[in-house]
C-alpha cells in the first residue's frame, strides 16, 4: 500500500495549522493560557475555578512575604502542595498604615516594578495567573485618587501583552458602590473614568475586575453594575473580559453573592482569611473556611494571609488542605498514594500566625491626622513626577 504524505492532505494541514493558531492567540510566551469569564465567575482556560492565595509587594512591612514570592520553587509548592493556580499580588498604597505604622510601600514605582515584574514572570513559567490588585486600606478612597490613576496608566500596558495578568482595580474602596459615598453620580463618574481611561484604555483584553462598597456584601449590587455602571462603562458583562470581586469577612452573608450572581454579574471572591489566623468569616451557610461555600457555589477563590508571613503557602497545606480532605470538598487531582496529606514542614507559629490588629479601623474610617495631602503623596511617594513608563 502506497505511503501517503502529510503534504498531500491539504485540508487536514490547514485545519492543524488553524488550531495552532488559535492556541497561540490565547496562550502567553511562557504557556499559561488566557483565562476565561463564563458561568458566572472568572475561571482557567480549561473551565475549572481559579484557587488562589494572596502575595503582599512592600518594601520593608511584607519583606519577608516579596522574598518568599521571588523564589519560583515556592510558587512550586503552592501550585503543587496547596493545589492553588492563582497569585493575588497586592501592590500596598503608600498611604497605607497597618497596625499603627507605615507599610514602607516603594520610593518609586520602577523600584517596585523590579519586583512585580519577577512575580509575575515566574507565575507565568510555572502556570499560575495572576491578579494585579491595587492594595489600599485604611483610607477614604474613591476612584479618583493621584496615586490610584497612576499606577494603572503605568502597569495596565505594561501587562496588556500578558493574558494571564488579570487587573483589580482596587482593594476595598469606598465610593464605589451601593450606599453611594458622596452620592450615585459622582461615585459612578470616578469608576467610570478610571475603568474606561486607566485601565481599559492601555489594556483592551486582559480581564478586569473592580469592588464595590461595601466589600462584606451586605446588598446585591447586581440592579447598579447592570443597569448603571456597566452600561457607562462600556461594559458588556456577557463578553467575557470583566467580572465584580467581594471579600468573605464577619459581615458578610450568602443570598447578595447569589443574587449578583444571578443577575448576570460575573463575580469571584477575591478575599478571605482564615479563623486560624484570627479573623472571622461572615455566615456562609455555616461553612469552616469560605472556599468550601465558593466551591459549592462554582465561584473562583482567593484567600487572605498575614502581611509578612515567613511562608506563604504554610495555611494552605496545614489548614485549607486537610480540611477539605476531611469534609470531601477536594477540588485537585493530585491524590497521595498512601492517602496522606502532602509532607511539609511547617513554620514556627509565630510564623504562621501573625493577626494584623487594625482590620475593624482599616474597613472604616481612619481619623483625619491619619490622613495626607494627595498631590504631596503623588510626588513623594510611589509616583514622582518624573516617572516614565
Amino acid at each position: 500500500m502506497m505511503k501517503r504524505k502529510y503534504a498531500d492532505f491539504p485540508n487536514a494541514r490547514l485545519s492543524f495549522l488553524v488550531m495552532a493558531l488559535s492556541f497561540l492567540s490565547i496562550t502567553n510566551a511562557n504557556g499559561t493560557p488566557r483565562p476565561i469569564v463564563a458561568n458566572g465567575t472568572i475561571r482557567t482556560a480549561q473551565g475549572d475555578l481559579l484557587r488562589g492565595t494572596s502575595l503582599h509587594i512592600s518594601k520593608t512591612y511584607s519583606s519577608r512575604c516579596l522574598t518568599w514570592g521571588l523564589d519560583k520553587n515556592n510558587l512550586i509548592k503552592l501550585r503543587d502542595q496547596a493545589h492553588l493556580n492563582t497569585i493575588r499580588l497586592n501592590c500596598l498604597d503608600p498611604r497605607a498604615v497597618v497596625d499603627g505604622r507605615p507599610t514602607q510601600a516603594f520610593s518609586t514605582i520602577a523600584e517596585e516594578a523590579v519586583y512585580v515584574d519577577s512575580v509575575i514572570a515566574n507565575c507565568g513559567a510555572v502556570g499560575l495567573y495572576v491578579l494585579l490588585d491595587y492594595h489600599c486600606m485604611g483610607m477614604v478612597y474613591d476612584m479618583s485618587t493621584w496615586d490610584i490613576r497612576n499606577f494603572w496608566d503605568f502597569y495596565a500596558p505594561r501587562y496588556k501583552d500578558k493574558p494571564y495578568v488579570m487587573y483589580e482595580m482596587m482593594n476595598e474602596p469606598y465610593g464605589g458602590g451601593p450606599p453611594l459615598t458622596g452620592g450615585a453620580d459622582l461615585a459612578t463618574a470616578r469608576n467610570v473614568d478610571l475603568y474606561k481611561n486607566h485601565v481599559r484604555k492601555w489594556a483592551p483584553d486582559n480581564i478586569v475586575t473592580g469592588m464595590m462598597e461595601p466589600v462584606e456584601v451586605v446588598a446585591d449590587w447586581g440592579p447598579y453594575l447592570r443597569d448603571i455602571f456597566g452600561p457607562k462603562a462600556g461594559i458588556d458583562w456577557t463578553a467575557g473580559k470583566d467580572a465584580w470581586a467581594f471579600h468573605v469577612y464577619a459581615g458578610t452573608t450568602a443570598p447578595p453573592i447569589i443574587a449578583t450572581k444571578s443577575s448576570g454579574v460575573p463575580i469571584i471572591c477575591s478575599e478571605f482569611s482564615y479563623i486560624e489566623d484570627g479573623w472571622t468569616n461572615g455566615n456562609l451557610e455555616g461553612v469552616h473556611i469560605p472556599a468550601q461555600w465558593c466551591e459549592r457555589n462554582n465561584i473562583s477563590w482567593i484567600d487572605w494571609k498575614s502581611w509578612n508571613a515567613a511562608d506563604q503557602a504554610a495555611m494552605e497545606v496545614t489548614v485549607l488542605v486537610p480540611d477539605a480532605q476531611s469534609k470531601g470538598w477536594v477540588w485537585w487531582n493530585k491524590v497521595n498514594v498512601a492517602g496522606k496529606p502532602p509532607v511539609y514542614s511547617a513554620p514556627r507559629p509565630a510564623d504562621l500566625i501573625a493577626r494584623p490588629t487594625a482590620r475593624v479601623q482599616a474597613n472604616g474610617r481612619m481619623l483625619p491626622d491619619q490622613m495626607r495631602d494627595e498631590k504631596r503623596d503623588f510626588q513623594l511617594y510611589i509616583f514622582p513626577l518624573n516617572s516614565t513608563r
